[in-house]
């Protein structure tokens, strides 16, 4: 799992509202927006689910439950096809 920080207005709080909220996983900035364009991100935050040869699995557009529960099975799937 990788976070990807795309406002540089937000780079002091990135970090500590992902430890505070228990997240573990690492948080990147994208300064030059290249994975942005790369990905078509045009909002934030957006989910996207690349597999491990970097191919998009899916993007959902769920709420904040629903998009968790939706990606932790996506998830779960996608780890048992290892």
């Amino acid at each position: 799992m990788l976070a990807v920080n795309t406002d540089p207005k937000q780079d002091r709080m990135v970090v500590p509202f992902l430890t505070g909220s228990g997240y573990t996983f690492t948080a990147i900035k994208d300064a030059d927006e290249a994975i942005q364009k790369a990905y078509k991100v045009n909002i934030a935050p957006t989910n996207i689910l690349i597999d491990a040869e970097g191919r998009i699995v899916a993007r959902p557009v769920l709420g904040n439950a629903e998009r968790e529960r939706w990606l932790g099975a996506w998830i779960e799937l996608l780890l048992r096809e290892k």
